[in-house]
């Protein structure tokens, strides 16, 4: 299995767990968190780039602008939105989610319809 492979594999499992209404909130948000970084190291993987920790995503896209190509600062701020307030709230703070998960569902949306391309799918 190629490493994109296993990261659409990823991608998808945390996704499936996120938008599952048997989840709390504050555990949908850190999935959403997961599932993005995972679909974009797959589409990172099309280009033969591993980026191996989330506070790379940023310094790596800039790098590789034509991975996502006047996509890029969208997914890079929408990412970056979703991992400092809207997945910290959750997890080190004392927040339900409930907020997070109302913010971040579309978010992570509109990144997931940027992104999916790249890998030749669409959601």
């Amino acid at each position: 299995m190629s490493k994109k492979e296993v990261h659409v594999r990823k991608y998808r499992a945390f996704r499936d767990v996120a938008f599952s209404d048997e989840m709390e909130d504050f555990v949908r948000v850190a999935n959403l968190f997961d599932a993005l970084f995972q679909l974009i190291e797959a589409c990172a993987a099309t280009k033969a780039i591993h980026i191996q920790h989330h506070a790379e995503v940023a310094r790596v896209l800039r790098g590789q602008a034509d991975l996502f190509g006047d996509r890029t600062e969208t997914v890079i701020s929408g990412f970056t939105k979703i991992e400092r307030e809207f997945r910290v709230g959750c997890e080190y703070g004392g927040s339900d989610g409930t907020k997070e998960w109302q913010q971040a569902r579309p978010l992570f949306e509109k990144i997931e319809a940027l992104a999916l391309p790249t890998l030749g799918e669409n959601r």
